[in-house]
């Protein structure tokens, strides 16, 4: 079983519900950089606050300020993990890398979700994240659940203030500069695995739950 896994993909393509379905299979915890900068943010820390004035913008948070935040979690949780938007550069996944290395505990698995422009445009303008755990929803269940809440934790649903397609076109040319290097960065290391993204959640679920378990 491999228990130490990142998730890789361009904004939209399916990271967080697939971290969470691999969440509630196999028990592993779901470290969102995403949600815990927003939690960081609500809490008034100083490196959320930092944080929040780049993705309000669609930027690319600092290496340095995320790897510090995953740093501090990774250290205090020495447990199974799959990694949702962390690392996005090749800088952080060196870190990374020297993080788990000194743990003497590698990285065993990077599965990258493979998505078209078309459906990544979609998604991000029919999504809802809940304020409380990042859980992120469709407009269609909300509408199909009009008086219900986050179906996790029962908390608010909202639209991202980021989630339009002007923030959208920066954030992508953000990902093609400074994230589409770590393809080739892990492939090269033998733990890269491609998963066409585009397809219903519950069948990429089935493909990366394959190559978890395969030896």
């Amino acid at each position: 079983m491999k228990e130490r896994i990142v998730l890789l993909g361009p904004p939209a393509s399916g990271k967080g519900t697939q971290a969470e379905l691999i969440r509630e299979k196999f028990h592993f915890e779901a470290p969102s950089a995403g949600a815990i900068l927003r939690e960081e943010k609500a809490r008034g820390s100083e490196i959320g606050i930092a944080a929040d004035k780049f993705t309000s913008h669609g930027q690319l948070v600092p290496d340095d300020l995320v790897v510090a935040l995953m740093r501090g979690w990774i250290e205090r949780n020495r447990v199974a993990f799959v990694l949702d938007g962390f690392p996005r550069t090749v800088g952080q996944a060196d870190a990374l890398h020297g993080i788990l290395e000194a743990q003497h505990s590698p990285l065993q698995a990077v599965v990258l979700l493979e998505v078209n422009f078309e459906t990544i445009s979609e998604r991000v303008t029919k999504r809802l994240v809940c304020r409380q755990c990042g859980n992120i929803v469709s407009v269609g269940w909300q509408v199909a659940h009009p008086d219900a809440g986050c179906p996790r934790c029962g908390g608010v649903l909202e639209r991202r203030k980021d989630d339009t397609l002007e923030v959208l076109a920066q954030r992508m040319i953000e990902y093609r500069e400074k994230s589409e290097p770590l393809i080739p960065y892990y492939q090269q290391r033998g733990i890269l695995f491609c998963l066409d993204a585009n397809r219903p959640a519950d069948q990429v679920s089935a493909d990366i739950a394959a190559i978890l378990e395969a030896a």
